[in-house]
């Protein structure tokens, strides 16, 4: 391949044309060809501007029958007529028909993404109308109340699946909100042309911070107006449904045999509870009358009631044997009425007893959840002296509710309102009235037609050299020389790092609270290896897991306000996250569009508005199949952190207070002391920062493949997509284009198809001779 050189005195922008600085074309024997854009007069003269690089041949021996390109063309010859039309535009239609008035591009694009977030705030306010009259139906004045209430088992799916499409929706509202801050920062070709005047690039193609200073104020505004409207969204958005569990508050008897059977008690030794209805009578009644009550063993006594909470069992009659000293133990010995006290000791037998009345010996308080149960013997268990034989417990079916909070959806609704607003203004109006360059495809466009003098001569310029000229580098000669290059080097290095660090960052603080969860499980119940990790499941609310003594309301709406921003502070984290990860996938994707361009194949113009050949998508930047995998991988990863870390209400329910048909069928949460506190799964949080390195990984693993040789490297860099326009006068946006020149060279005569897209590149061989004499990277 013939080489072709740059001496890019980029410093020296004022020096005057070097004299000389011109290719002549002597007259060959035939012409030159007829073909529209090329040479057919006996002399050519190309002209440098002021900034225009001094090319300067070299000797070059090479087969004269032989096709060359300056572009990469695969080493094949290409030979194809009628590739282009030159400097003809499409015939203007006065009657379009309706396909033709449809919206294209980043229009059609807003335009969904308008129709989306109005779909979502006319959902959201469906439920906040629909739960916000069956709460008032059901007599709840409060701003939180069950939406729904069950089985433990089945409340706590629903809320899983509750969660999954709270995210799906979450990630289709925000993306249409970053797809339509990436249009809005979007430079036009008055912006980029004003930056460069003061030797700054602006980005092109991806979403981009540098390019705000440079758009119009209301541009601008709308592009706080979005970015700042999904803030609370993440904050909020995954607690609007929260789970809530209930911890029975249970009396505890200890009676002979003969209380089970209808015998006589001594009520002297009775202690009233305040507002008590379910009284020993009733229990007796219920024990001689009634299945309620279960007898269990010793062992499975103290399983079923020493944990924090206590969902499925009420009162527990506990039988022993007649004691030896009858004078202090008749056919009632006691009763107790457990209260909640500090780390949950309160529904613990070994816990109530050692702390209330001191009927064991053993004095060491430990946490509850059979965390003591191995200082005990079942076989030997004894009460005041009294060798306890078995257990009759209060069989209660365990109810859950899955809560709403009212005031929460009504924060994301507002927020929404103000996403649909601006959406809508975006596809409805001229908010953007200048055609921004959205895609690299509309950045060529504009650079062809109307190309841009500062660029003029930088051809064989990466995005890298052109940056450093700005900065006042001086650019050595440069010679043609196509490289294989990976996707990675379109990123830049700050984006890289910035990628790198908030990666690093989320997993600190992902990892963080696994080591706090894992410690906390060890310590207080032995429960820190993998195996038990897994029995807790993920988003599961257990009573191990629940956060204690953390510096936060316990109750009340200050309670839920904090607990839920806090516990979404990880989901804000991962949020920006996944935008700096897309932008880095998007720079990469918009590079390999722009190398496939100097490829073989002739390729239509991908643009915003298509006109004649060239092509359009509502996608921006990023292909289907990348978007679609990363919106599916954010909305697992919001997903996983919200079941790894979220709000847990806890019903304490005096059910000594109830009746028995309330307790089988509990309607209501009077009687109830609501305790508000952060739950967490510790599987979930491992699964969370699993995926966060799986996700940081594939854009790494993107980054290690090739593009296509030929074309420097402009990555999103609007000067170096500039400085590849400078194309020969004439040339049609409107067809399939490629990048670079083609030639057949035969001894004493040049025949030569021009690819339009992005530069023109010009080899002239001297009469007679096979030295490559000179050429022009300017299309001039």
């Amino acid at each position: 391949m013939p080489a072709l050189y740059q001496n890019l005195d980029l410093g020296g922008r004022s020096r005057k044309p070097v004299p000389g600085s011109s290719i002549s074309l002597d007259t060959f024997d035939g012409d030159l060809g007829t073909r529209p854009g090329s040479f057919s007069k006996t002399e050519a003269e190309v002209s440098y501007s002021p900034l225009s690089p001094l090319i300067q041949g070299s000797p070059f021996p090479f087969d004269n029958t032989e096709a060359y390109s300056s572009g990469f063309n695969g080493g094949t010859n290409n030979k194809s007529r009628g590739w282009f039309r030159f400097g003809k535009r499409p015939p203007r239609r006065t009657n379009r028909s309706c396909s033709e008035r449809k919206p294209t591009g980043w229009k059609l694009g807003t335009t969904i993404a308008a129709g989306l977030t109005l779909i979502i705030l006319l959902g959201n306010s469906s439920l906040l109308a629909a739960f916000g009259a069956q709460l008032r139906r059901n007599g709840y004045t409060g701003n939180i109340a069950p939406a729904k209430s069950g089985d433990c088992t089945y409340i706590k799916k629903l809320g899983i699946v509750v969660h999954l499409v709270i995210n799906v929706v979450s990630t289709l509202l925000l993306g249409a909100s970053n797809y339509c801050m990436q249009t809005i920062s979007a430079p036009t070709r008055y912006d980029v042309d004003k930056a460069h005047a003061r030797g700054i690039y602006l980005d092109i193609g991806v979403p981009s911070v540098r390019n705000l200073r440079f758009i119009q104020k209301k541009r601008l505004f709308f592009w706080f107006c979005l970015g700042l409207t999904s803030i609370p969204l993440h904050l909020v958005y995954n607690s609007i449904f929260f789970v809530s569990t209930v911890n029975n508050l249970y009396p505890i008897y200890i009676a002979n045999e003969a209380f089970t059977t209808g015998a006589s008690w001594n009520k002297t030794m009775f202690q009233t509870a305040p507002g008590q209805v379910d009284t020993p009578e009733s229990i007796q009644d219920r024990l001689m009358h009634t299945d309620q009550f279960e007898k269990l063993s010793n062992d499975d006594c103290l399983n079923a009631y020493a944990k924090t909470l206590v969902e499925d069992r009420g009162a527990v009659v506990v039988v022993v044997e007649d004691p030896r000293n009858c004078s202090t133990f008749t056919e009632f010995l006691y009763s107790y009425y457990s209260d909640r006290c500090e780390n949950a000791q309160a529904t613990s037998l070994y816990a109530q007893y050692n702390y209330a009345t001191g009927f064991l010996a053993t004095t060491k308080l430990t946490n509850c959840d059979g965390a003591w149960k191995d200082q005990l013997s079942p076989n030997e268990w004894t009460l005041g002296g009294a060798k306890v034989k078995y257990c009759l417990s209060e069989k209660i079916a365990p109810k859950c509710h899955l809560q709403v909070a009212l005031s929460l959806i009504g924060v994301v609704i507002a927020f929404n309102a103000v996403k649909v607003i601006v959406i809508s203004i975006m596809a409805a109006s001229n908010l953007i009235n200048q055609e921004p360059l959205v895609t690299v495809g509309d950045a060529a466009a504009s650079f062809i037609q109307r190309p841009e003098p500062s660029t003029k001569g930088m051809c064989l310029l990466s995005a890298r050299e052109i940056i450093n000229s700005y900065e006042g580098e001086v650019i050595p000669a440069k010679e043609y020389q196509p490289q294989p290059m990976k996707r990675s080097a379109a990123v830049s290095w700050r984006r890289w790092t910035v990628a790198s660090l908030m990666t690093l960052t989320a997993l600190i603080v992902i990892l963080g609270l696994l080591g706090y969860a894992v410690s906390t499980l060890n310590t207080n119940y032995g429960k820190g290896d993998f195996n038990s990790l897994w029995s807790l499941g993920v988003g599961a609310l257990t009573p191990h897991t629940m956060v204690e003594s953390w510096g936060v309301p316990g109750s009340g709406e200050a309670a839920v306000i904090a607990t839920v921003l806090i516990t979404n502070m990880p989901q804000l984290l991962l949020s920006f996250l996944y935008l700096i990860l897309n932008g880095v996938v998007t720079a990469m994707s918009a590079a390999s569009e722009w190398s496939n361009y100097g490829y073989n194949l002739h390729r239509p113009l991908r643009v915003s508005f298509p006109t004649g050949g060239q092509r359009s998508t509502f996608f921006l930047q990023l292909p289907y199949r990348y978007s679609v995998p990363m919106m599916a991988l954010s909305v697992l990863m919001h997903w996983l952190i919200s079941q790894s870390f979220f709000i847990a209400q806890i019903y304490e329910m005096y059910t000594w207070r109830l009746t028995s048909d309330q307790k089988q069928n509990p309607t209501t949460t009077q009687d109830a002391d609501i305790t508000t506190t952060a739950a967490y799964s510790p599987m979930a949080i491992f699964l969370t920062a699993f995926v966060v390195a799986i996700v940081f990984i594939l854009a790494v693993v993107i980054g290690r493949l090739r593009l296509r040789e030929g074309m420097p490297l402009a990555g999103s860099c609007s000067a170096a997509i500039s400085a590849s326009c400078h194309v020969l006068e004439g040339t049609s946006i409107y067809e399939p284009v490629k990048w670079g020149s083609s030639y057949h060279l035969r001894r004493g005569r040049t025949v030569w198809d021009t690819v339009p897209f992005p530069i023109t590149m010009l080899i002239v061989l001297s009469p007679g001779s096979d030295t490559l004499k000179s050429g022009s990277c300017n299309g001039t």
